[in-house]
């Protein structure tokens, strides 16, 4: 079974005339006059959100209408699954990334109420294959928390988002503000995913200062923010005191925690006592029970991050339909030699299976109705072919 533990939905072009009131169109408008973040560059939007749409000689200038469709319709998806082999994807918005630092609360619930029924429409077309994580207003804890309930109850969502940066007032996810949020995931024993977004002209990110050109912040922001975000939960004790707590961090890499939670581990054994109240466990037993990273294919550190913590700490991703992919989207992973068959499976299947709590039996189950398969098994992948 292979399961894409991070890729996106994108929310459609008349995405607010579907899922807005008059009012919040009114003040999406106000917000953004041009209404594409990537006016003034050599690309368009829908560039960004086709795979490999950046690379060079490929952008087209393509509007966000004419962005790859199987972001937009879920049963385009469903055939790019069949053809390369995926069973199921655990799913995130596009925007809705964004949405969840809006500062105004009201604009922000309604904002990320928006996604979460695209979301959830788009997962209807195969919910057993098709699962969403919910855009949260975590400006706003006890607004993200309620809405994180809502969306688990009304559409089955498997999980929330959790911004890291920082918003203007410097709240840092150790602030006992966010403890109602932490709670609430573990009393619903769903996931919370810290997950950023960098687009151009985002200044918002640990780092930014520092990056004249996107690529550099592109490539620092991801990772950066889920370092610190992983360092301040630890620090403020959070998962001490909610030992349930699964915390993912999304679409940063799967190297670092094998020298930034190392890193972590060796200070807090010479200087841990220094924190008051104690911190009752070390970082890398906190990493090994509690956290999971992804991995796209081509990425070389998922086997060590997996000798460090163990083969379900790592989870494939997709990040379908965004530009830094392309296909054939399984084989790059699959037919790689430096990763043993159990490593393969613990990034395929089993750490999305643990960390989400998917039910794999329902989702084969799903994927044969579909296709009309009587047969067991599923369709070999594109790289089991090769």
């Amino acid at each position: 079974m292979i399961i894409d533990g991070d890729g996106h939905f994108v929310e459609p072009p008349d995405w607010a005339e579907k899922y807005l009131s008059a009012e919040w169109r009114k003040k999406l408008a106000s917000q953004a006059p041009a209404g594409d973040p990537t006016a003034g560059l050599p690309f368009g939007i829908g560039d960004a959100l086709t795979p490999g749409g950046l690379k060079p000689g490929r952008p087209k200038r393509r509007t966000l209408a004419q962005a790859e469709r199987g972001g937009f319709d879920p049963k385009e998806r469903l055939v790019m699954h069949d053809r390369e082999g995926i069973d199921a994807a655990v799913l995130y918005p596009t925007m809705g990334l964004g949405y969840c630092g809006i500062e105004d609360p009201e604009w922000a619930l309604a904002a990320c109420e928006a996604v979460n029924r695209i979301g959830a429409d788009y997962c209807a077309a195969s919910p057993k294959e098709l699962y969403a994580v919910a855009a949260l207003p975590t400006v706003f804890p006890e607004l993200a928390a309620r809405e994180l309930r809502r969306c688990v109850k009304e559409y089955g969502f498997i999980g929330g988002i959790v911004r890291p940066n920082p918003p203007s007032n410097g709240r840092t996810l150790d602030n006992p503000s966010l403890e109602i949020l932490w709670a609430t995931a573990e009393d619903l024993d769903v996931a919370l995913c810290i997950h950023t977004v960098s687009a151009p002209g985002d200044r918002s990110f640990a780092g930014a200062a520092r990056a004249r050109a996107w690529f550099f912040g592109h490539a620092m922001a991801h990772s950066i923010e889920a370092m610190y975000a992983f360092g301040e939960m630890y620090q403020g004790r959070v998962f001490d005191r909610h030992p349930r707590l699964r915390a993912g961090y999304m679409e940063s890499g799967s190297g670092w925690p094998s020298f930034w939670v190392d890193r972590l581990h060796e200070h807090a054994e010479v200087l841990g006592w220094l924190v008051d109240p104690k911190i009752e466990r070390l970082p890398g037993e906190v990493f090994r029970e509690q956290c999971v990273v992804t991995a796209e294919g081509e990425d070389r550190m998922a086997p060590v991050t997996q000798s460090f913590y163990g083969d379900e700490k790592v989870l494939w991703a997709s990040d379908y339909p965004h530009f830094d992919v392309e296909p054939p989207y399984v084989a790059e992973m699959q037919e790689r030699r430096d990763l043993t068959p159990a490593q393969k499976d613990g990034i395929f299947r089993r750490a999305a299976l643990r960390f989400y709590k998917l039910d794999e039996d329902a989702i084969a189950r799903a994927g044969r109705k579909r296709r009309g398969d009587a047969s067991p098994s599923r369709k070999p992948s594109a790289g089991e072919r090769a």
